[in-house]
Parts: C-alpha cells; structure tokens; sequence
C-alpha cells in the first residue's frame, strides 16, 4: 500500500496525463466526431493514429493486420474504420498492401493547423507540469498542495 504523499504525487500525475490525454481526445473528436460522442468514433482515431505513427517512422505502408495487432482490435473493426475514415475525410489511402496517410489530405484542408496547436499546448503543459512535480518530490515539498490541473476545454464546434 502506498503512503499518503506517495499515492497523492502518483494521483496528481495521472490528473496531469489524464487531463492532457482528455484535451487532445476532445480536439480529434472535434475533428473527427461529426456530432457522435467521442467513444464512437474512438476506433477510427486510434487506427488514424497507428497509420500515422506508421508513416512518421518512415516504414512502409502497414497493413490492416498490423494496425489491429498494434491496437487490439479484429481485423474487421479496423478495416470498417479505415472505411470510414477514407469516406469521412479521405485521410488514408491504399498503398499496395498496406495503408498510409494521404499526403494530399492536409495540403487540401485550409484548417490543418486549428485543432495542433491545442494539442500541443496540452502535452507542453503536462510535461511542464509534470517535471515540476517531481522537482519538488525530490526536494520533498511534496506535502506542498500542488496547483490544481488545468480544466479541459470544451471541443470547438465542427465547421
């Protein structure tokens, strides 16, 4: 069992991930949710994401079998999300016998930057936050009350 000043440094850094992960969450789902709620459209944010983890490490188009490897999901699920991510945005494109992000989606969308800088102030924030935190653990100001986590933001409206 943890003591109370380890378990509230442990609670206070996954209030910190935690809220970082519901702001990025909240920016794609404005992206990507077409008025569902964010669970129902978690499936194709996560396989757009294994695509384009995929890609940013420069290897080759990977296919619906890794991406449900990668994820935990059936074959089935991922292939009906890239479906739909291919029919909602045309963000993802075949590519012999794999899939990778459309190359021409961003430079065809004059809005590509208004959910990244959101994203980034909340994984900036959380680090910041987060470094702080274990700078006074180490001190041991821990019994010091931490600052409370930023509140997410509601998600922007789709256009």
């Amino acid at each position: 069992m943890h003591s109370g000043i380890e378990f509230g440094l442990w609670h206070h850094q996954a209030a910190i991930v935690y809220n970082m992960v519901l702001t990025i969450c909240a920016a794609l789902h404005a992206e990507w949710g077409r008025g569902k709620h964010p669970a129902a459209v978690a499936d194709r944010i996560l396989v757009m994401m294994a695509i384009r983890v995929n890609d940013g490490a420069g290897l080759p188009p990977i296919s619906i079998s890794a991406i449900a490897k990668r994820l935990g999901m059936s074959r089935t699920s991922v292939r009906r999300a890239i479906n739909e991510i291919i029919e909602h945005k045309s963000a993802v494109c075949k590519c012999g016998e794999g899939y990778i992000g459309d190359p021409n989606y961003v430079a065809m969308r004059p809005d590509a930057e208004d959910y990244l800088p959101e994203i980034q102030e909340a994984v900036i924030t959380a680090a910041t936050q987060l470094t702080t935190l274990r700078e006074r653990a180490k001190r041991g100001d821990e019994k010091r009350k931490p600052k409370s986590v930023r509140k997410p933001k509601p998600p922007k409206k789709p256009s």
